[in-house]
């Protein structure tokens, strides 16, 4: 329904390099950088449980385990009575209507033992009847969601589409009969997100509410609110968070966005389906053109301006089955430019550029994504290259080049060499984590002998499986961690991001 688990690896010019790792692609949209380290989130001075007060804390700090977006989240601990209430509160939407709400999701990691019943939380402070003033809050749970918490593992929640239920029992929505907002808004057709004394709107919390908190660990990560269909996404790291979106509230865009991919990125089609293929982008000065390109030819597109100095650039197209790529550069007045990158597929509901629609794996496009991993990591970090050339294109650590060996296969016939799959990912995400952030698989004492952009050492998080112990590949873990660090390559070598969003705080590039 609305969580679904999440352990995905995120290690994380022109199109003759790009196409190098061509089958290495995927993106959407936006940056805004904050104007502050905490993009206007804040200690709530309301965070005391009533009648009960009790010990709780909230901090920035890597991980755990690896976060989806970043390498950094949230942290929540509360004391062994449970009525700690520790919280962020987020004030940018004041004001906004219930009903304006399009997006309201966000990702959650538990670290307890035995059964699960409570993960952070998210709560909305509402003026229900259009009086300007705070009478309701709205609580999202991901333990009400009929989904089971699953203990250390990222887990992602939908909490637009998702149930809540009122503090005051409006609507009949309480917690042991939590429903739709959508039930709320029937009953409080006006009801407005509110932040009273400025200590409000939306908050992140753990702890107080309900059993289950008593000795809490865990955290939160990657919030995303929209609002009339502009996203702005919230991105917690070590000792900052950042904003990025269409237009966060209270951030200046000084950059070309992209507001919308479409289609979405890693989406599926029908065959014989028309398909609007585009962007959507805006800037802090005109728009001056978009260049589209379609599984590397590039074609016309149709543009309509949009309110605020946007505009929507599209190709409708009938494609065949498969797996398709977009690329889409926008250029503004002043010359700015700013590239993304997205594969969708034409074929069978449940099918992926990975895996087919009943599950069974992609020889030729796992070993081929694979193949082109290994080689561009081992050329980054030790020059060695694959085909006995020199790379330019590509950046590499090092001045000798050197012949590498032909790696793979890690499938045949359907079939997964699970060993072989397992060392060669575990390898790769080993790296990269080094490589970005100087978290040591070997311990923060006894660094590898391997580039790295980090001035400081830190131990690695353990990494999640890619197989259950009978050997079954765990798809959703295979395709996550493929598609980051595909993403993350590409973002490090030529500052081409996965998502439209700039991503110089959490990673670093060699574009500029």
């Amino acid at each position: 329904m609305t969580g679904t688990c999440r352990r995905v690896a995120v290690i994380g010019r022109t199109v003759a390099a790009l196409l190098i790792l061509s089958s290495l692609l995927a993106v959407l949209a936006v940056p805004a950088a904050a104007q502050d380290d905490y993009a206007g989130w804040e200690l709530s001075r309301a965070a005391i449980c009533e009648g009960a007060p009790g010990i709780g804390e909230v901090w920035l700090e890597a991980g755990p385990d690896i976060p989806p977006l970043g390498s950094g989240s949230l942290h929540f601990l509360v004391a062994a009575d449970g009525n700690g209430f520790p919280q962020l509160r987020q004030s940018a939407f004041d004001g906004v209507a219930l009903a304006a709400l399009t997006k309201l999701e966000y990702s959650t990691f538990v670290d307890m033992d035995g059964d699960l019943s409570v993960a952070p939380m998210l709560l909305l402070d509402i003026d229900a009847d259009a009086d300007g003033e705070a009478d309701d809050q709205l609580i999202f749970q991901p333990g009400l969601q009929g989904e089971p918490l699953v203990n250390r593992r990222w887990q992602d929640w939908d909490a637009l589409g998702g149930l809540w239920w009122s503090k005051q029992g409006l609507a009949g929505m309480t917690a042991d009969n939590p429903q739709l907002l959508t039930t709320y808004l029937e009953e409080y057709p006006n009801a407005a997100i509110v932040s009273p004394d400025d200590d409000g709107a939306l908050r992140v919390a753990a702890g107080c509410i309900g059993d289950g908190w008593e000795s809490f660990a865990g955290a939160l990560d990657a919030v995303v609110v929209g609002v009339s269909g502009l996203d702005t996404e919230y991105d917690f790291e070590a000792g900052a968070i950042y904003a990025r979106g269409a237009l966060p509230p209270g951030y200046e865009r000084d950059v070309p966005v992209f507001t919308q991919l479409l289609p979405a990125p890693h989406s599926t089609h029908a065959p014989g389906t028309e398909i609007a293929v585009g962007v959507e982008a805006r800037s802090d000065s005109a728009i001056r053109s978009v260049h589209l390109m379609i599984d590397g030819q590039s074609v016309p597109v149709q543009i309509v301006p949009r309110a605020g100095g946007g505009v929507l650039a599209t190709a409708p197209r009938t494609l065949p089955s498969g797996v398709h790529r977009v690329i889409a550069t926008v250029t503004d007045q002043e010359g700015d430019q700013f590239t993304a990158q997205w594969n969708f597929v034409v074929g069978e509901a449940g099918e992926s550029e990975w895996f087919n629609a009943d599950g069974t794996p992609k020889d030729d496009a796992i070993n081929a994504t694979m193949k082109s991993l290994v080689e561009a990591f081992r050329w980054h970090l030790f020059g060695q290259t694959w085909d006995g050339v020199n790379h330019p294109e590509m950046p590499t650590h090092v001045d000798t080049i050197t012949q590498g060996t032909e790696p793979g296969p890690w499938v045949t016939d359907g079939t997964f060499d699970a060993e072989a799959t397992t060392a060669t990912l575990k390898s790769l995400v080993e790296a990269f984590r080094w490589h970005f952030w100087g978290q040591s698989w070997q311990g923060a004492g006894d660094p590898p002998n391997v580039p790295t952009h980090a001035t400081e050492f830190v131990d690695a998080e353990p990494l999640s499986p890619w197989f259950e112990e009978d050997g079954t590949p765990i798809r959703s873990q295979i395709e996550g961690t493929l598609r980051s660090l595909v993403e993350s390559f590409r973002w490090h070598f030529w500052g081409v991001t996965w998502d439209g969003q700039h991503h110089e705080h959490e990673m670093p590039t060699h574009a500029w």
